[in-house]
């Protein structure tokens, strides 16, 4: 009888030890899934087009430049220039950029990531939806045009800019380009040409600076008139755009200065 307990307990230890390394084998094959998944998520895509840039907008309520940063090492900030960071933003720390959806995906140290749709972007302007929001960034690297305490008011709205090259107006589609498009080398631009669509009446004004001798003498700013939409894309290109909440563009700002110059100025330079 001794003998028959003795094996039965003999026998329960060797169970026993099976279980165990059983459940260890399962416990390291969970963990090492999971150091997998973890790495897979730290092989952040970093463009250039986020990269290469100093994306930023002027935020007239504090008096103060808003930047949103993108790092080649995946590593992102949003946040003013005084280091506050913009909503919650201090919670996501890493990012990586969608090319098939064309969205970044923001890494949260805590919680769930944050997924920010791209609306636009060119090497001038960024355009995303974040917070639900429509925020047009500026790279401020390569600004395109000049801004003046008279004309600020008008464009603070309209940040995103681009050359039109054909408006659809039927249809509701922009073929645009960037805003340093050149009809001259277009073969440089072709993959760089998109469209874009618009609500069914976009708001359409132009804004006109006219500088003499380096001062300016007018500004116009006026709504451009239907007779005047075929002229679209060809005496009227170059513009700053607002999107909406879908991505349409809503409203169409054409831009642009006009310099003039004394014959006596001229005379000098020449000397």
């Amino acid at each position: 009888m001794k003998k028959i307990l003795s094996l039965i307990l003999l026998l329960s230890i060797v169970f026993s030890f099976v279980s165990c390394d059983n459940e260890e084998s399962k416990s390291k094959k969970t963990s090492a899934s999971k150091k997998s998944s973890n790495s897979d998520e730290k092989n952040f895509v970093t463009p250039e087009f986020l990269t290469d840039a100093d994306w930023g907008y002027y935020d007239s309520e504090i008096s103060e430049k808003i930047n949103i940063s993108f790092y080649e090492d995946g590593t992102f900030f949003y946040c003013c220039d005084c280091g506050e960071p913009v909503g919650d933003s201090d919670i996501y720390d890493r990012y990586s950029y969608n090319e098939q959806k064309n969205e970044i995906i923001l890494y949260a140290c805590e919680g769930s990531d944050l997924y920010v749709p791209v609306v636009y972007c060119d090497e001038f302007c960024l355009v995303l939806e974040i917070y639900g929001e429509i925020v047009d960034f500026e790279n401020y690297n390569m600004k395109v045009f000049e801004e003046t305490e008279q004309t600020k008011p008008f464009l603070e709205d309209h940040l995103a800019s681009i050359t039109i090259l054909e408006y659809d107006i039927e249809n509701g589609i922009i073929t645009a380009a960037p805003a340093n498009y050149d009809a001259d080398a277009k073969k440089s631009f072709e993959d760089k040409i998109t469209q874009l669509y618009t609500v069914e009446e976009p708001q359409i004004n132009y804004l006109t600076v006219t500088v003499e001798n380096d001062v300016q003498t007018e500004l116009i700013y006026a709504k451009v008139a239907e007779e005047d939409y075929q002229y679209i894309g060809e005496y009227y290109d170059v513009a700053r755009i607002k999107f909406n909440a879908d991505h349409k563009i809503e409203s169409i700002l054409f831009y642009g200065y006009t310099q003039i110059y004394t014959k006596e100025e001229d005379e000098d330079v020449k000397g």
